[in-house]
């Protein structure tokens, strides 16, 4: 990230301790160091230039996979941040064409569900499939208080859930229940009712919930997209995010095609590597169906690439995968791009 701390001043920071070549530890003072200023949203994303520098949140483009994004906010509330709301929007559009979801944070002016609903009322909560808001606030020790408990925004939480999700259960599984546990995590700064619960799922909001003898977990799985307005396809975060796991893997594992002429031997090729791929994710449960017929499907050939897109040197995709309904299938068109059109 680029930051562009001041002049180097300070107070005198604790000692480290150094080994010397004949390995004894000798103990320095440090000095003269500072923390800097505050981290902005101009810091990150705004300012002009940022996204061909590769500055900011831009810097990401030299990472080859990207699957979620955080960005805690530099202190309590960053309304004070002009900035911040256009940080938020350049990060939710990043996001999208990256295949990653981004995790926001609650404003600590949310005190109750009823400024949460205030809030998407007033269109003030991002609705995009891509994108998912925690609420309320986690309570963890402060380092810089002496350990005391203080709120803190739970996305950087929220995302170590779903990391330890993907890798005990697939991307496919819901980062919520009693499984999400809240490690680190002492309280929450407001706990919802279970009337409340209902009513952030409704808002797109999901619920940080405290459970008697598990302690704080998290228990919603949506997505912030508005379901009455936008199809419930991508309400849930698991089939959000098994999507978009499914487009990054198949595009990034196909990447040979592009040496191949785009005719009837890719296809047949493309068909066979997708549907291994696809059987695969089925044995180890990916989804909702108890064959692979119900499961999932693949198709690539004629019916799905027109000679204007051979052509084109295009080969296209489209894969189905069971819902959360039965007999639902949800669909993906994938164009993977030859290295030539055939005969060429």
């Amino acid at each position: 990230m680029r930051i562009q701390p001041p002049g180097i001043s300070g107070p005198v920071r604790p000692n480290a301790t150094a080994t010397g070549p004949d390995g004894t530890a000798t103990c320095i003072a440090l000095t003269g160091g500072g923390d800097g200023e505050p981290i902005t949203a101009a810091d990150l994303a705004t300012e002009p230039g940022m996204e061909e520098a590769l500055l900011g949140i831009y810097a990401l483009d030299r990472v080859d996979a990207l699957n979620l994004m955080a960005i805690p906010p530099p202190g309590p509330e960053p309304a004070g941040d002009p900035s911040w709301p256009a940080l938020v929007k350049a990060a939710g559009t990043y996001c999208a064409t990256r295949r990653a979801i981004l995790i926001l944070d609650p404003p600590a002016t949310w005190t109750g569900i009823e400024e949460v609903q205030a809030a998407a009322g007033a269109g003030a909560i991002p609705r995009d499939a891509d994108t998912a808001l925690y609420f309320p606030r986690v309570l963890m020790p402060d380092p810089l208080s002496g350990n005391q408990p203080a709120p803190f925004g739970p996305s950087g939480v929220m995302a170590g859930i779903m990391a330890r999700t993907d890798a005990t259960r697939g991307a496919w599984g819901a980062p919520a229940g009693i499984q999400a546990t809240l490690s680190g995590v002492t309280g929450l700064e407001h706990v919802p009712t279970d009337a409340a619960l209902g009513r952030l799922a409704q808002a797109g909001i999901k619920a940080l919930h405290l459970l008697p003898g598990v302690g704080p977990v998290a228990w919603g799985a949506r997505t912030t997209i508005d379901a009455r307005t936008s199809g419930p396809e991508w309400k849930y975060l698991p089939l959000r995010r098994l999507a978009l796991h499914l487009e990054q893997s198949i595009l990034a594992g196909r990447q040979w095609a592009a040496l191949e002429p785009a005719g009837e031997t890719l296809r047949k090729l493309l068909r066979l590597e997708v549907t291994a791929f696809m059987q695969d994710l089925f044995i180890r449960g990916a989804f909702q169906a108890s064959t692979p017929n119900q499961a999932y499907f693949v198709r690539c050939g004629a019916d799905t690439t027109t000679p204007e897109d051979a052509t084109r040197g295009e080969a296209n995709v489209i894969v189905g995968f069971a819902s959360l309904k039965t007999s639902e299938f949800m669909l993906l068109r994938l164009v993977l791009r030859a290295g030539r059109a055939p005969g060429g």
